[in-house]
């Protein structure tokens, strides 16, 4: 095996293992052999050891991790309502997307269309090759979506209730401006078709996150660092918007960390090979979904914008939320 790659293996904390195990990418014994190899994990990565990762192994996690959902994921990524929200420009221009039921608003934000570079050259086999795309303009949310939102959800009878374990925003009260978590795909695919948006496909989200100069992080490429994102060490989700010094060239906050993100696609390790450049969709089916963006248990590597992982659309941990997103208004695009 290459050093390099070995070197990333021994990056990987206890949750990206497991999560590995899960995804079926590779087998249990592998990782036991890295825990064995490897003296200094995470140290060549992150440069900062990892001592403190979650061990999704403890009871709590490992009893969320396996739960699994009871619906089947639909991927039709134009929400699952067929119903449009209204938009609301404020004085400042920014643009807020209200539910059908008016109980729901979402500020959002315009991406501009047109090209950028996807992927990444130094990171994992996944994110390559870097390639050329181009998306429409689009809106996304400028926050994650809340507890508070997505409470609203549920007492319209629209949304099922999130899974109630140790670490979960809902079980526990958690404040209404933290990002909502333990939700499944289909949960967040709902929430989005209930008002009237949909989640962004990973081109969409990818360009909203790093913008068209290929930055490694939403804020650039420096180092990142406990005051521009939440990531492994802080052991907790925070209210969303909390790093404004980490958001990205379009405004949008915790495109890094807090929580990772569902997007609509369906994950296929190979498919920047072969992915067409205008819009893609993902593959059209597949056993995983893709989540974006990170958490607050994941080592620094893994805040990257180009990452993605793969993940069981009926599973879900308590690092796992979502944004939404909304085609522009009208048929004008970027350059």
């Amino acid at each position: 095996m290459p050093a390099e790659l070995w070197a990333k293996f021994c990056g990987w904390d206890s949750s990206m293992m497991i999560r590995k195990i899960i995804s079926g990418s590779f087998p249990a014994l592998f990782f036991a052999l890295i825990a064995l190899s490897c003296s200094e994990p995470a140290s060549v990565v992150s440069g900062n050891g990892g001592s403190d990762s979650v061990d999704r192994m403890s009871s709590e996690s490992s009893d969320l991790e396996t739960t699994t959902s009871e619906t089947t994921p639909n991927n039709d990524a134009t929400g699952s309502d067929g119903t449009d929200s209204m938009p609301v420009e404020n004085v400042n221009g920014a643009s807020w997307f209200r539910s059908p039921d008016g109980s729901v608003e979402h500020q959002m934000v315009l991406v501009p269309g047109g090209y950028f570079s996807m992927g990444s050259e130094t990171g994992y086999p996944s994110e390559s090759p870097v390639h050329a795309v181009h998306v429409d303009s689009f809106y996304i949310d400028v926050f994650e979506v809340t507890v508070a939102q997505y409470r609203e959800c549920v007492e319209a009878g629209f949304c099922s209730e999130p899974v109630s374990a140790e670490r979960c925003e809902w079980v526990e009260g958690g404040p209404d401006n933290h990002p909502i978590n333990c939700i499944y795909w289909q949960q967040a695919f709902d929430y989005c078709g209930w008002v009237g948006l949909r989640l962004p496909t990973e081109a969409e989200w990818e360009k909203a996150a790093r913008g068209t100069d290929g930055r490694t992080y939403p804020w650039g490429d420096g180092e990142i660092d406990p005051g521009l994102a939440n990531y492994k060490g802080t052991n907790t989700a925070k209210p969303v918007g909390s790093y404004p010094d980490g958001v990205s060239p379009y405004g949008i906050h915790d495109m890094s960390g807090n929580v990772w993100e569902w997007v609509s696609d369906w994950w296929d390790e190979n498919y920047y090979s072969v992915t067409a450049g205008d819009n893609p969709k993902g593959p059209g089916v597949g056993e995983f979904k893709v989540l974006r963006s990170g958490s607050w248990c994941f080592l620094e590597f893994s805040q990257r914008s180009a990452r993605r992982e793969p993940y069981d659309p009926e599973v879900t941990d308590m690092d796992i939320g979502f944004r939404c997103a909304h085609d522009q208004l009208n048929t004008q695009t970027g350059d």
